[in-house]
């Protein structure tokens, strides 16, 4: 669909419904006996066009890429599947702050590539401890995939990282978590009856959940 702009005097969370509208996304499900799942590409190309039309300058995901991306005839393109989110966000010229404790993302991202995205910086450090101490630009964008499900106490950690997010989101923003698909064992899971309390409204669900608030 065609990219909005401010200027079209559309409020975030007009541009969202409509954004998100126009794609047919799965609900929550337990996928776990299924050969299928949903590839995150779709929503995360929507987010996309979401920060570019809404002009927003800064991005801060925690969990970055996992796995790099390959050339076809000279193009890069990336692999539908997870833990790639970090390349979609630096195609949107943002200020974009990828989190996460294991040092092999720093070569993954090169290898991928990441040279060309000056805008794009690495923190090699806990998710919540880089949330805690942000002294950053208010957050436009944030987007919660850091703590795998099954490992220890990862929906309250998410829950944690969002709490320390609070206040440094923009007022008008737009908060992701990946894997909503996991019935009753989302990452964001305890997250999202606190993002109703503060005022977000979900516009999308399935495989990521996106929240916006403005």
């Amino acid at each position: 669909m065609p990219v909005l702009s401010k200027e079209d005097n559309m409020s975030l969370l007009q541009a969202a419904q409509l954004e998100f509208m126009s794609h047919r996304f799965t609900v929550r499900y337990d996928w776990s006996n299924s050969e299928e799942r949903t590839y995150p590409h779709a929503y995360l190309e929507s987010i996309c066009n979401l920060i570019k039309s809404q002009n927003m300058k800064t991005v801060v995901e925690i969990g970055s890429i996992r796995f790099p991306y390959y050339e076809t005839d000279g193009l890069r393109h990336p692999k539908r599947e997870d833990g790639q989110a970090l390349w979609y966000w630096a195609q949107t010229g943002a200020r974009v702050h990828s989190v996460d404790i294991n040092e092999g993302v720093l070569g993954v991202w090169k290898e991928s590539g990441g040279e060309n995205y000056p805008h794009v910086s690495q923190h090699i450090m806990d998710g919540l401890e880089f949330l805690s101490t942000y002294s950053g630009p208010p957050i436009d964008f944030l987007y919660l995939d850091g703590w795998d499900v099954g490992s220890p106490e990862y929906q309250k950690r998410h829950l944690d990282a969002y709490e320390l997010a609070q206040v440094n989101l923009a007022d008008s923003c737009m908060i992701a978590i990946d894997d909503d698909d996991f019935v009753s064992e989302s990452k964001g899971e305890l997250v999202y009856p606190r993002l109703i309390s503060n005022g977000f409204v979900n516009v999308a669900k399935g495989r990521v959940s996106v929240w916006v608030r403005g």
